[in-house]
């Protein structure tokens, strides 16, 4: 089910994710 999950989640939510959570961390350096 957790695999499945991410299949559907991964592409769409977790690069977004990653895309903001990777620009605060930038600008908090």
């Amino acid at each position: 089910a957790l695999m499945e999950a991410a299949k559907y989640c991964t592409i769409g939510q977790l690069s977004s994710a990653l895309y903001d959570v990777s620009g605060r961390y930038r600008r908090s350096m």
